[in-house]
């Protein structure tokens, strides 16, 4: 991070990060401003990172007017980073999607990294997964489901189902 582009840009990020972290706390956001957070954070650690992190972000169309609790994704992003990347040999790679089924979104975040042993953090706080839980219910009733899915080719996902 020697030349100033990059320590300028790096440094923009992350007041970007903290803004969108806890000046809308709280709030139900537009999903793709959800992204864009996500895609700024992501960013932030490619500087640190380089190549060796990718990324691919997604969203249907038809989708792009969901709202969603504050954090939702970011969560499961910032969890993805810290919980694997670190512990991780070779190249890391995160997708978020969001797309219609039927009568629902699902919003999806996969990775590379160890998949879950147990889904038992769910810790008290505010960007933690019974937080999410409890946000989900409040905002769309306790038809949408959050599941913890490790799958066949190494990667694991977070998947929301919310009715639209």
């Amino acid at each position: 991070m020697e030349n100033a582009e990059k320590t300028q840009l790096f440094t923009k990020q992350v007041i970007d990060n903290l803004r969108y972290r806890y000046c809308r706390e709280g709030q139900i956001v537009k999903i793709t401003e959800e992204l864009e957070a996500a895609k700024n954070l992501l960013e932030m650690f490619k500087v640190r990172y380089g190549d060796v992190l990718s990324y691919k972000i997604d969203i249907d169309k038809t989708c792009v007017d969901i709202y969603i609790p504050h954090y939702t994704v970011l969560t499961f992003v910032d969890e993805s980073i810290y919980k694997s990347f670190d512990k991780r040999e070779g190249d890391f790679f995160i997708q978020v999607s969001v797309q219609k089924r039927n009568e629902y979104a699902e919003i999806s975040i996969t990775d590379n990294g160890k998949g879950f042993d147990e889904v038992s953090d769910l810790n008290n706080g505010y960007g933690s997964v019974q937080s999410i839980k409890n946000r989900l219910i409040q905002h769309y009733g306790p038809e949408h489901v959050l599941k913890f899915e490790n799958l066949e080719n190494g990667f694991s996902a977070v998947k929301i189902l919310i009715t639209v």
